[in-house]
Order: C-alpha cells, then sequence, then structure tokens
C-alpha cells in the first residue's frame, strides 16, 4: 500500500461532472505477478457519465449536459455492458518495491 499511495496520481474531476451527479465514487486495485513481473491494475469508479453538448460558437460559455444524448449513452451501455457507471482503468506494469526513483517501466491504459 505505500507504493500505491506514492504513485496513485492526481485524480482531477471537472465541477461540472460533481454538480451533474458523477462524482468518484471508489477505486480499485489488484496486484499481479507473473514470473518476476509484478503489475497493479487500478480503476477508478465513477457515479456515471454524461454526454455534453459543446458551446455553439462560444468557448467563454461552459459545455451544458445534453440529456436525450446522455440518456441514448447510459441506454447503449446498460444494453452493451450492463452498467451505467463509468469505468476508467490503467495498469502499471515492471512494478519495483525497492527503486523508489523508477517504481514502474510504464503505464498502460485501457
Amino acid at each position: 500500500e505505500d507504493w500505491l499511495r506514492r504513485c496513485l496520481p492526481i485524480i482531477v474531476q471537472p465541477e461540472l461532472d460533481i454538480r451533474a451527479g458523477h462524482p468518484l465514487e471508489c477505486v480499485f486495485f489488484k496486484f499481479r505477478r507473473e514470473e518476476n513481473d509484478i503489475s497493479c491494475e487500478v480503476s477508478l469508479i465513477f457515479q456515471g457519465e454524461a454526454t455534453y453538448a459543446p458551446p455553439c460558437c462560444n468557448r467563454d460559455v461552459p459545455p451544458s449536459v445534453s440529456q436525450c444524448m446522455t440518456y441514448g449513452y447510459r441506454t447503449w451501455n446498460r444494453f452493451a455492458y450492463e452498467r451505467t457507471a463509468d469505468i476508467n482503468s490503467f495498469i502499471y506494469l515492471g512494478i519495483s518495491f525497492s527503486d523508489r526513483k523508477r517504481p514502474y517501466s510504464d503505464i498502460w491504459m485501457c
């Protein structure tokens, strides 16, 4: 767990997502060892995900949630993936618990 505390990135979430009801709900992690290689998969679970309508010709206006597009997107996710939560995962490869200058060799985004 000390390794994870040192290496887990700072997670930044737009205020718009939080106000729309899609905050970060939990973080899961699992270390795996295959022969001499150690990896760690980290999954970020958000309460949901919305689809945003881009501002029309005015960059000073923040994007707004498109209720129609969000409904279609969630309906698709419910049937295709049997979920409506937003899951983002990444895997740390080549983990070293002893090398503090290079605690992992690579990150793979899932």
